[in-house]
């Protein structure tokens, strides 16, 4: 939530990070699921890690835009 206030983002980019979030707590939850069955363990790490950095590069992508262009001799 204060990630969130830093950046400003506007409406659609919260729904995005917010169905991000939700796809990386259900990463997190198949991963802790999969920890009884070792047989799958493996396929489900590299899903989570997967999903792990979709998450972040959806956060990075979310901030980048959303800081202010500054233009320089009248070209973005």
């Amino acid at each position: 939530m204060l990630f969130l206030l830093f950046i400003r983002p506007s409406i659609s980019s919260i729904g995005l990070l917010e169905t991000k979030t939700k796809l990386f707590i259900i990463a997190l939850d198949s991963v802790s699921k999969s920890k009884k069955s070792t047989k799958n363990l493996k396929k489900t790490k590299s899903h989570f890690l997967k999903r792990s950095f979709q998450v972040v590069s959806t956060l990075y992508s979310i901030y980048w835009f959303s800081l202010p262009k500054f233009k320089i001799n009248g070209k973005i």
